[in-house]
């Protein structure tokens, strides 16, 4: 039954994994997301029903707690933080139930995945390229304007190319909070610090 298939989105607040949360919650999907402490809020005011804090545990440890909430109904996976995390993310989906999963964080390697798991590899740049996906464009900006998908929150550096390393070294350091970084060029009026 629809309101008892979950999903998992391991890298909850990212901004993929935002709108991950809550498309998933829109489709009638229980979400366990794994996130950070600092991220457990913003991650659960999207609509995920449980969320899974990584600080200080192993990603074995993340996927046993996991698969204690899902009980064999997790049907639908995506990893947003590598090869790791990916193995351990794909073990926890269903043994018996047709599921799929997709390693977003990097180029997936071959994956092992038990016979009724569809691996699904997105080349994000192909995907944004292909004039059929405009269709999924249009209904997320549709789910927005309805306030149905919250956008994350933006942060602009201005300053321009000078600002790019500073920039990185925030996105590095994981200083981002589930936040979105972008650096202003020009001389455009856009606030520093928005929702």
């Amino acid at each position: 039954m629809k309101d008892r298939r979950y999903a998992l989105i391991w890298g909850g607040s990212t901004i993929t994994g935002q709108y991950a949360i809550q498309i998933a919650v829109e489709a009638g999907y229980r979400v366990i997301a794994v996130a950070s402490e600092r991220t457990r809020r913003r991650v659960s005011d999207l609509g995920a029903h449980h969320v899974i804090t990584r600080d200080g545990r192993t990603p074995a440890d993340i996927a046993d707690e996991i698969r204690s909430i899902g009980q064999n109904k997790i049907v639908l996976g995506i990893d947003l933080v590598g090869p790791q995390t990916a193995t351990h993310g794909l073990s926890c989906l269903s043994k018996s139930h047709p599921a799929r999963f997709a390693p977003l964080a990097v180029p997936a390697p071959p994956i092992a995945a038990p016979s009724n798991v569809e691996i699904v590899n997105v080349e994000m740049k192909r995907f944004v390229l292909d004039p059929e996906s405009r269709q999924y464009a249009v209904h997320l900006a549709d789910l927005v304007g309805q306030g149905r998908v919250k956008v994350p929150k933006v942060i602009v550096l201005p300053g321009g190319l000078q600002e790019v390393e500073a920039g990185l070294t925030r996105v590095r350091n994981g200083d981002m909070g589930g936040s979105k970084l972008v650096v202003r060029f020009g001389t455009s009026k856009l606030s520093t610090d928005r929702t």
